[in-house]
C-alpha cells in the first residue's frame, strides 16, 4: 500500500501480507490510521508515523519468521502458537512484539529448546 509522506512528499509503501493475503489497509483502517486525502487520490501519513508503522510490520513480519521456525523445530502446529498469543495479547499495540517474543520464548524454553 503506497503512502504520500506529508513531511517530504515522498511516496513510500507499507505491506503485509500473510497467508497469500495482503491487509494493510485492514490492519491500518481498523485502527483509524488511515488517511485518505480526497484532492490526491492518496493515502498520507507523517514521516513520524509512517516510521511507526514501518517498524511494527517489520517486527510483525520478523515475529510470523519466528513462529514458523519454532512451530518446525519442536514439532507443533504454529496455529497453537497463534492461539496462545491471541489468548495472552492485551497491550497497546508498540508492545506487541515484546509480548509475542516473550510467548515464543516461553514455549521454546518449555519445549526444552531454549537458546
Amino acid at each position: 500500500m503506497k503512502f504520500r509522506i506529508r513531511d517530504t512528499g515522498e511516496l513510500r509503501e507499507l505491506e503485509v501480507i500473510t497467508d497469500g493475503q495482503e491487509w494493510t489497509n485492514d490492519l491500518m483502517g481498523n485502527v483509524g490510521a488511515l488517511e485518505y486525502n480526497a484532492e490526491t487520490e492518496e493515502f498520507e501519513l507523517t514521516q513520524d508515523d509512517y516510521e511507526w508503522w514501518a517498524e511494527y510490520i517489520d517486527n510483525y513480519k520478523n515475529d510470523e519468521e519466528d513462529i514458523e521456525e519454532l512451530a518446525d523445530e519442536i514439532g507443533i502446529d504454529k496455529g497453537e502458537i497463534y492461539k496462545k498469543m491471541q489468548d495472552s495479547i492485551h497491550c497497546d499495540m508498540e508492545d506487541e512484539h515484546g509480548v509475542r517474543q516473550s510467548i515464543i520464548d516461553e514455549i521454546r524454553e518449555h519445549s526444552g529448546r531454549s537458546q
